[in-house]
């Protein structure tokens, strides 16, 4: 198996001096260009023009502790849908759990909620997700 396949990637949080943590998966980041077409003069087959990128959504998403989460869960609530600015780190990292680069994107949060667990007896965790508009 290659090195990239081999590759985590997770992710920190911050917003100004409040530092959020680390979190154990980031998903989503991915710049996106929606392409459109247009028709020369007389030509009959249209031909594709580029159009404005995005970045998708980013979603960081954790293990939920109430001992370590509830007080910052609060925080992120109070937070939610306010022009706060926060800072989404994502960090890849080797198959040996060492950093090989940071890349950071800023945003405000859009979705955080009470975490969600499995309701029919299972052994997986509850998560906490926080979902993230990232600006360009």
């Amino acid at each position: 198996m290659s090195e990239v396949l081999k590759q985590r990637i997770d992710g920190t949080l911050k917003a100004g001096a409040e530092n959020f943590g680390q979190w154990q998966q980031y998903t989503g980041g991915r710049i996106v260009s929606e392409a459109g077409e247009t028709r020369d003069p007389g030509g009959n087959l249209p031909r594709p023009v580029p159009g404005p990128k995005t970045i998708e959504n980013i979603t960081l998403s954790r293990d939920y502790d109430d001992t370590r989460d509830s007080a910052m869960l609060d925080r992120l609530e109070a937070l939610c849908g306010t022009d706060t600015v926060f800072t989404v780190g994502q960090i890849r990292r080797d198959s040996r759990g060492n950093p090989t680069s940071v890349k950071t994107r800023v945003g405000i949060l859009l979705e955080v909620g009470p975490p969600e667990g499995d309701t029919d007896g299972g052994t997986d965790k509850a998560k906490l997700e926080a979902v993230f508009k990232i600006s360009g």
